[in-house]
């Protein structure tokens, strides 16, 4: 699909944005059954639950304007996915396992913080009240999931430091 316009290009950011949460959705159940943190599943597994409920808005507003997915697939996402697991793989103590899985979802994290905030200042540009609206609910969902995964880190670091191989 070409990106002529201000509209176009924000189709395409919301289409890069649901295949990101798209593949963040697979992976999320992975994720979890790698903390050893009861908190840490608990907050991956939360979040898969903020995912699907956002992949729903953004098929919504897609439908409401007669538009189509498409089937590209976000090779941002997809390699952070790829790096942060290959990361994880070579991880054999879950202490600090489970600190290497805040730093991978905290990047995720912040591709979509940034991809929202792009899609929402030019929903806001476009005039699009009610997508405004959406962006703004998602992107405060990934603001306080990123905070929930910065909150953990300092609980998890020590964890790492008792039971890691310092």
């Amino acid at each position: 699909m070409n990106t002529n316009t201000p509209r176009d290009l924000f189709f395409d950011q919301l289409r890069d944005l649901h295949s990101a949460e798209s593949q963040i959705l697979s992976s999320l159940p992975g994720l979890a059954a790698r903390a050893a943190y009861p908190p840490l599943c608990a907050l991956i597994t939360e979040h898969a639950g903020q995912t699907r409920r956002q992949l729903e808005m953004l098929t919504s507003v897609f439908q409401r304007h007669g538009m189509e997915l498409g089937n590209d697939k976000s090779k941002a996402v997809e390699g952070l996915i790829a790096g942060g697991d290959a990361h994880l793989d070579q991880v054999e103590v879950p202490q600090t396992r489970d600190l290497m899985l805040t730093a991978h979802c905290a990047r995720i994290e912040h591709y979509e913080i940034a991809g929202y905030g792009v899609a929402l200042r030019l929903a806001q540009r476009l005039g699009l009240q009610e997508e405004t609206s959406i962006l703004e609910s998602i992107l405060q969902e990934e603001l306080a999931a990123a905070h929930g995964l910065e909150a953990l880190e300092p609980a998890l670091f020590q964890m790492a430091m008792e039971g890691g191989l310092n």
